[in-house]
């Protein structure tokens, strides 16, 4: 699928108001979403408390808005999967 940072905003904003998941497995990979769409997913991830895993493979960022977004990941509590391949575009 194409996600864009809209659809991104659309699901996060539905898993923060669920407060009945009790894990959450996310897999956004090959949207190429970019910079804006990983710098909206860094914002957001802390948020999901209850982030198990995620996929982040194909999504075309900077290597700086991945630190940011790692950066992010790490803040995460209960994250004990993160798969990124191809991720970066120059």
């Amino acid at each position: 699928c194409q996600m864009n940072k809209d659809a991104l905003e659309v699901i996060f904003d539905s898993i923060a108001r669920n407060s009945y998941l009790k894990e959450v497995t996310l897999d956004v990979s090959d949207n190429p979403f970019g910079d804006k769409g990983a710098s909206y997913l860094a914002q957001k991830v802390v948020k999901v408390t209850n982030l198990s895993a995620i996929n982040i493979s194909g999504t075309k960022m900077k290597a700086k808005t991945f630190e940011e977004l790692a950066t992010s990941l790490v803040a995460t509590k209960k994250l004990q999967y993160f798969i990124g391949r191809r991720i970066f575009t120059y």
